[in-house]
């Protein structure tokens, strides 16, 4: 047997396999038959191993003429037939045209063929797919080029994975099979049997950097770091219990933590999860009350902030260099958005909750440009949960393992789940695994957060507590105060109105007394 290898540069998928092996054994000048032992993609290319022992069965097939009498109930019957008369498999059947498509196929695909079909309670002539092997023997993938109609990606892949299951493959090893479209052009799906590159828990490297624009955050299924926007980036982190969203909290802020001249403002309804970086929050609010406050004090800095800016020429945000004591980064870390925002039943603590999300929105909104951001975190990702005019507004956001696909879109955004958010897809024992998708990413990335010891948490805040901003303006030692001028400065900017505020906070008051509309109604609590 000889054994001939060629490098082709350009290599979309294996359903270029007839082409390029044709292509292939021009080149080489074999005559006569030659069968196709490899196909090994590299880069945008392939490597084509070829053999000249055998011709490859699934380089050709052939259109069969039927008789016009053959009806869309004789598939069976016409598939018997041509095995029996010509050897082949039937891999097309197209009784108003008169035809039927025959193939030479190795028994593994024919095999492999039928369970996917019977799985789907379809006629086998109605899949079409191949399987490759690597050089050594193993079975890498299987492209399914066409299935029935009607089928969906979800039913796809669970009849793949069923018929694969009924045979003993040999493939590498700790692989697992993965259902993935193919591209565009090709059409169709492919199952790998791949060794997921993010089973391994990923440590926190030692020595990485964080600056404003990029807080390391773990890594993609390449083995690249993923990190995270903090300047002008609001974040949603969101997954059902046991996923790493507490994780993820703690990874980011270890970053976070090491960054000058920025306070950390935590909103910890469940008393205990912000509780080891005390050293380093510059303030930790637990009850309803307590964050309306802190939330109305940063909103006034917010504004505070604007109208300083109204002040400089030609300076119309806080970039990094702008930061100093006097104003510092903003950020505040909510535990559990849901536990803030959603769930009460008296129509007091209701409008209490109205309150928080409202406030919490118009920070999201409005104070990217003044170094205020909202980082906020969720294992209850319904829609019902988290308000949509909240979410909307974070275009950052991160999604751990959810039980359908419409809490993926929750967390990701509208139509993710269709453009590779698989959240819903994620197993319960591969905690951390997540996707993320960026301010400006179309589709979101398959991550792994890397992994912060519980031990380590401690002493990483007492070792950064010095760098923990203290904010006159938030103690009561030195208040902010806006003056009816940068009110109408921000009121033209800005274009606030009373239906941005909410009427509950010492700026809503304030505004209405320079429109000249002052009302003794009574307040919610601050």
């Amino acid at each position: 047997m000889s054994r001939h290898v060629i490098e082709v540069p350009s290599y979309r998928d294996v359903t270029d396999r007839k082409r390029l092996v044709r292509r292939a054994a021009k080149a080489l000048d074999i005559s006569g038959a030659f069968a196709v032992e490899a196909v090994i993609p590299q880069g945008d290319g392939a490597q084509i191993v070829l053999t000249t022992d055998a011709p490859d069965p699934r380089v050709g097939s052939s259109r069969q003429p039927l008789s016009p009498s053959v009806k869309a109930s004789d598939g069976e019957r016409v598939q018997a037939m041509v095995g029996r008369l010509t050897g082949q498999a039937m891999v097309a059947f197209d009784p108003h045209g008169h035809s039927s498509v025959v193939q030479h196929a190795p028994a593994l695909d024919l095999a492999v063929r039928n369970a996917v079909a019977a799985a789907l309670k379809k006629p086998p002539w109605e899949v079409r797919l191949w399987v490759e092997s690597n050089v050594d023997g193993d079975v890498e993938r299987v492209h399914v080029a066409r299935a029935p109609a009607g089928v969906t990606r979800d039913q796809l892949g669970e009849a793949l994975l069923a018929g694969l299951a009924e045979f003993d493959l040999d493939i590498p090893q700790h692989a697992e099979w993965v259902i993935a479209r193919r591209t565009e052009a090709q059409k169709g799906f492919v199952a790998h049997a791949r060794v997921d590159p993010l089973r391994e828990i990923a440590m926190y490297p030692e020595g990485l950097v964080p600056t404003y624009k990029k807080i390391p955050f773990g890594i993609n299924e390449h083995g690249d770091p993923v990190t995270l926007g903090l300047l002008e980036q609001n974040l949603l982190v969101g997954g059902i219990p046991g996923g790493g969203k507490s994780g993820a909290v703690t990874t980011l802020l270890r970053g976070v933590s090491q960054l000058e001249h920025t306070a950390i403002l935590g909103l910890d309804p469940k008393l205990v999860e912000q509780a080891e970086w005390a050293p380093r929050f510059t303030a930790t609010v637990h009850t309803p009350a307590d964050v309306i406050e802190l939330l109305t004090k940063v909103e006034t800095e917010m504004l505070r902030r604007y109208a300083w800016l109204k002040e400089q020429q030609g300076v119309k945000k806080f970039s990094a260099d702008l930061l100093s004591e006097e104003f510092p980064m903003l950020v505040i870390v909510v535990d559990e958005l849901a536990d803030l925002v959603s769930g009460a039943t008296e129509k007091e603590d209701k409008a209490i909750e109205a309150a928080i999300a409202g406030k919490l929105r118009r920070l999201v909104a409005l104070g990217r440009a003044a170094a205020v951001v909202v980082w906020a975190a969720t294992q209850k990702p319904a829609s019902e949960v988290i308000p949509t005019s909240l979410r909307d507004l974070i275009a950052q956001r991160v999604g751990y393992a959810t039980t359908n696909s419409a809490m993926t879109d929750t967390i990701l955004g509208a139509g993710a789940s269709q453009v590779g958010g698989l959240c819903h897809e994620i197993p319960a024992a591969m905690r951390g695994v997540c996707y993320v998708k960026g301010e400006t990413d179309r589709h979101p990335v398959r991550a792994r957060t890397y992994w912060v010891k519980d031990d380590d948490v401690d002493d990483l805040a007492t070792r950064t507590a010095h760098l923990r901003v203290p904010l006159p303006w938030l103690t009561g030692e030195a208040g902010s105060t806006i003056s009816p001028e940068d009110l109408d400065v921000m009121l033209d900017d800005l274009e606030l109105s009373l239906d941005d505020l909410d009427g509950a906070d010492p700026i809503s008051v304030r505004l209405r007394e320079l429109n000249g509309d002052v009302e003794d109604e009574p307040l919610l609590p601050i």
